[in-house]
């Protein structure tokens, strides 16, 4: 027998088997099943179910089963009646692969479909279904049996179901409404059309989007595939485009395993210009969000994801990113660098969402404020637990950083680590012209314990008046260089707890420098300025300030700062000394300020009022004032200087001038001033005098303003 004729035989095999097969089918009523395809729906859902429209099958070599009118009830507390209408639904079915056990849908046509899903607060949803107890089949045609015995028998031990596979979908106006009662959302989408077509199912599937999302229109069109290599998870490729108002978003590769994602490498492409009606639709202001662009590679393998050559371009600035992550062991392994030539983070603030105002309540009145205690350190448990979640290392290197405020850091270098609770972060900065660096740990082990909190930072060669210049205010200060060394550690399951058992160092110390009055009036809040002004009454009427230097050395112990004229200033004009404390456990203050005129022989009334300068209440609402008791003390002096023509207000000016400290500074070290040869400092005062009658002039022309 030639091989022709073996062709011969078995396509007149293939052409009477589909002969038949078309007989068959067109002698079918698919009709007469409407009932027991009804019955079968209802008992799945335990809802009404409704088909109107015909049943009908299109016979053809591909033939096709049309339906139309589809109804599914609704929960009964919902309020639209029906949950699911479908207008028009047609599956075209592959005569061929039927024949050969699989069943391959050529093509499946939905048209005119909502679909409306509600879920109330206490979480029931109306996709929930009630199945109906099993009960015998109902009749409207040919009865519908179950397998037979011997085919049961195969499943049990088995045997798979009949592969499914769709080669084309084509759906066109399909509404789809979902009211969520417990997160408060509420989400409109309005597929206009959506086709999936692919030309044989060993090709890739062409893909076309049109839909609407809470008013947002979203298109996307690419391919995927091929169609039996994403069902069997074998190598596939995506080329897939998405687009909306001001965005775009492009994904290019290969994904070695579609269904688990691994052995991937694709090529990510964002464009996003404006955020304006994407806010809208998410109901988040995005106005102010500068424009973002980003490229970059992911590859992943079985338990490992690769961010590669990622570049973030956001606000004119561009970061280069690296990531990977492995995700075999007991815990996840992070590594990440990110590097730029230049960063704003005040730019990148001015981006974010602005949170909403808070929706008014029942009867028009805007809901209440949260609660507080009024306290600056929370007391909220510090997330612990996630600090044993994963090991990471990240490394963070930029040529000029700019801080909200505008301090600039250039270079900034920063080394982070987490291992098994350990967190760390080692700082590399480079601040007006000098250096800051050290280390700040966060220890939580043993896991469900306090942490303890390790601080150590220190600084050299910075100049504050490089600082503020950065900043942009040019000509407020000049000079002033700057060292730092903060040493302070704590224990606590809370930030609050953590500065109430403080314990450390800090010291700062500040050398000759100059300040123009003017400018630093605009920089600082009308509270500093009270306060200044408090301390130096002539500050305001002086064009500038020379600072001989600047000591802050303050010790803390179980979270209380002790100020014992440890913090003190020298200038042309006067010196300043503070002493009191911080009580970070209760957060409140209680700190005096004594500025001491250089002029002493000219008591005005800032000198009367010398020691009187008050800080008090808490870090969240501090006060300055008069200290009243005093103020009553120097009232009992002025009268008394009435009563005795002035002489005991003197006296008071020469003893305060006696034992005034020359060298605040020195004192606030520690340290004990060198004793200078010849008269006293009282008695060579620049602009005092011995005779007691020009300072009791003096001290009255002070008191009275003349």
């Amino acid at each position: 027998m030639t091989i022709r004729r073996v062709v011969q035989i078995v396509v007149g095999v293939v052409v009477v088997a589909l002969a038949a097969a078309y007989g068959i089918l067109s002698s079918i009523d698919v009709d007469s099943y409407r009932g027991t395809i009804i019955k079968a729906a209802e008992d799945a859902t335990g809802r009404k179910v409704e088909i109107s429209g015909p049943l009908k099958l299109k016979v053809s070599f591909s033939p096709a089963v049309v339906v139309e009118g589809v109804k599914l009830s609704n929960a009964p507390w919902a309020k639209a009646p029906q949950m699911l209408t479908i207008g028009r639904a047609e599956a075209e079915i592959g005569l061929l692969a039927a024949l050969t056990g699989t069943v391959q849908v050529n093509r499946l046509v939905i048209r005119d479909t909502t679909v409306d899903l509600v879920r109330r607060k206490d979480g029931s949803a109306n996709w929930e279904f009630s199945p109906a107890a099993q009960g015998p089949a109902m009749t409207g045609g040919p009865a519908m049996t179950g397998p037979a015995p011997a085919q049961k028998a195969e499943e049990k031990k088995g045997g798979a179901m009949p592969a499914v596979a769709v080669r084309e979908v084509d759906v066109k106006n399909l509404t789809l409404s979902f009211d969520d009662a417990v997160s408060g959302q509420t989400i409109a989408l309005d597929v206009k059309s959506l086709s999936a077509a692919a030309s044989s199912f060993s090709d890739p599937v062409k893909l076309a989007l049109d839909v609407v999302y809470n008013g947002l229109p979203v298109g996307a069109k690419g391919s995927l595939g091929p169609i039996e290599n994403l069902t069997q998870n074998k190598p596939a490729t995506l080329d897939l485009g998405v687009t909306v108002p001001g965005v775009t978003l492009s994904a290019k590769g290969r994904v070695g395993k579609p269904m688990t994602g691994e052995d991937a490498d694709v090529a990510l492409v964002f464009d996003g210009k404006s955020y304006a009606e994407i806010g809208k639709a998410l109901a988040i202001d995005l106005a102010a969000v500068p424009p973002l662009a980003f490229t970059g590679t992911v590859k992943t393998s079985a338990a490992a994801y690769r961010l590669e050559n990622a570049v973030l371009q956001l606000g004119g600035q561009e970061i280069k990113l690296a990531a990977n992550a492995v995700l075999s062991g007991a815990k996840p392994k992070i590594t990440a660098t990110l590097t730029a030539e230049s960063l704003d983070l005040q730019k990148l603030l001015d981006g974010l969402p602005k949170a909403q105002p808070a929706a008014p309540a029942k009867g028009g009145k805007a809901a209440p404020a949260a609660r507080s205690d009024g306290k600056v350190f929370p007391a909220d448990p510090l997330p612990l637990d996630g600090l044993f979640a994963a090991d990471a290392d990240a490394q963070v290197k930029i040529a000029s950083l700019v801080l909200p405020g505008g301090v600039k850091l250039a270079p900034a270098a920063l080394s982070v680590s987490l291992k098994d609770g350990l967190f760390s972060a080692a700082p590399d900065l480079g601040v007006g012209g000098g250096t800051v660096g050290g280390k700040v740990v966060l220890d939580a082990r043993p896991k469900g314990g306090p942490a303890g909190l390790d601080i150590a930072l220190s600084g050299k060669d910075v100049t504050l008046g490089q600082v503020v210049k950065d900043m942009g205010m040019t000509g407020m200060i000049s000079g002033v260089p700057t060292t730092l060394q903060i040493n302070l550690k704590g224990t606590g399951k809370s930030v609050r707890a953590l500065m109430a058992g403080l314990n450390g160092d800090i010291d700062v110390e500040s050398g000759k420098g100059e300040i123009v009055n003017a400018e630093l009036r605009k920089a600082i809040g009308d509270w500093a300025m009270s306060g200044l002004t408090l301390v130096d009454s002539g500050f305001a009427t002086r064009q500038k300030t020379v600072l001989s230097c600047l000591v802050v050395k303050v010790p803390v112990k179980q979270g209380v700062a002790t100020i014992n004229k440890s913090i003190a200033a020298e200038t042309d004009a006067l010196n300043v000394v503070m002493a009191g404390s911080v009580d970070l456990r209760s957060e409140a203050l209680d700190i005096g300020i004594d500025p001491m005129p250089q002029e002493t022989a000219n008591v005005g009334i800032t000198q009367t009022a010398a020691g009187l300068v008050r800080v008090r209440g808490t870090l969240g609402n501090p006060s300055t004032g008069i200290d009243m008791v005093g103020a009553g003390k120097a009232a009992l002096k002025v009268g008394a200087a009435v009563a005795t023509g002035g002489l005991s207000l003197l006296g008071d000016a020469l003893i305060g001038e006696a034992t005034k400290d020359p060298h605040p500074c020195l004192t606030a070290k520690g340290l004990t001033p060198a004793k200078s040869s010849g008269t006293s400092s009282s008695t060579k005062s620049s602009g005092s005098s011995s005779n007691p009658v020009d300072a009791l002039g003096g001290a009255m022309k002070g008191l009275f303003g003349k």
